[in-house]
């Protein structure tokens, strides 16, 4: 998804919301002063100018990173150029905010392919999953934080970014997998996988050695607290979903392996609890063989997490050429000197 060549005006069609960059607010004479503010967006960035009053310059409510739709262009909205506005709407509700990672901007997300994949997830959900997304993500610092977070303090996908990384790695392979199991709902078997390790962004907190649990991650896990993002999400969402779908998404979020009856926990007994819990597992395992397996083959590092050091099998010797690449045994000289196959 990246920037779209400038070639007929008339034939682009804006997007109407956008992600706040920066904002830069200078006074223009009493009272009014003078905003320019770039906006981001996948399809394209626009550089907007307004004229405020005093009074509207001083509300604080206009910040960087918040979503934004501009208002009033005297002819047509020009990427990548200035454009002067009549007033810049902040947008406080999920109705046609469209795909929220095609507002991630780079300075969040330097790997672009990576958020044309999240956006493509996305863009495949049904539309009440899609609000539902976009309504526990409205808020910009905790899509910030899943953007950018880790999935792990010492474990896999550790590394900033490494949160995403992983969401769409597990998401990717529940969507390829879905033919594994015949009475899987794609929608909510995809869904489940972009919000089992949301809760992170609470779940992990900078410390001066990295990141460390929070107390609430240490009390609560992010399994559970999770689905209390889905709740209140639900009750603020315009369409419905329904409840067999809801409890499948729940159940899918929170089952566990060796969940006991006393405990409260459940076994998963669902195909999308299934598929989750596999592509989940595979790609944690992929990381860590990827950063402790040996290139060059053999033993590699150990790590807790594999119980031991990962083990790579080497590289094939590259085959020999000519007539030394010929078994010895093939290659005979008869007694008279000539050689025999």
């Amino acid at each position: 998804m990246s920037e779209f060549t400038l070639t007929s005006l008339s034939a682009i069609i804006a997007p109407s919301i956008f992600r706040i960059v920066r904002i830069n607010c200078k006074p223009e004479g009493r009272p009014l002063f003078h905003m320019t503010a770039p906006l981001y967006h996948a399809a394209y960035s626009l550089k907007v100018t307004l004229t405020l009053t005093s009074d509207k310059a001083l509300d604080t409510s206009f910040r960087p990173l918040l979503l934004a739709s501009p208002k009033g262009f005297p002819d047509y909205s020009r990427p990548n150029a200035l454009n002067d506005i009549r007033y810049l709407k902040l947008v406080d509700t999920t109705a046609c905010i469209g795909n929220l990672f095609a507002t991630v901007p780079e300075s969040w997300v330097s790997d672009r392919p990576l958020v044309e994949r999240a956006c493509a997830l996305c863009d495949g959900l049904p539309e009440d999953y899609q609000e539902l997304f976009n309504t526990i993500f409205l808020n910009a610092a905790r899509l910030q934080k899943f953007c950018q977070g880790p999935s792990s303090t010492r474990g896999h996908h550790s590394e900033l970014i490494g949160n995403l990384r992983h969401t769409i790695e597990v998401a990717e392979a529940v969507q390829r997998d879905l033919n594994l199991f015949a009475t899987a709902d794609a929608g909510v078997a995809i869904m489940t996988a972009l919000l089992h390790d949301a809760w992170k962004v609470a779940e992990y907190i900078e410390s001066q050695n990295g990141y460390e649990l929070s107390e609430r991650g240490k009390l609560l896990g992010h399994k559970i607290p999770v689905t209390e993002w889905v709740a209140v999400a639900r009750s603020r969402m315009n369409r419905v979903i329904p409840e067999p779908h809801y409890l499948s998404l729940m159940h899918a979020l929170t089952a566990t392996p060796d969940g006991k009856d006393w405990s409260g926990l459940r076994p998963r007994v669902t195909p999308e609890s299934e598929l989750v819990a596999l592509a989940d597992c595979g790609s944690g395992k992929a990381d860590l063989h990827k950063r402790c397996g040996s290139d060059k083959g053999g033993w590699g590092t150990a790590h807790p997490h594999l119980r031991g050091a990962p083990y790579t099998v080497p590289e094939r010797p590259a085959p020999r050429r000519g007539l030394a690449a010929f078994p010895q045994r093939v290659m005979e000289r008869t007694r008279d000197g000539h050689t025999q196959i």
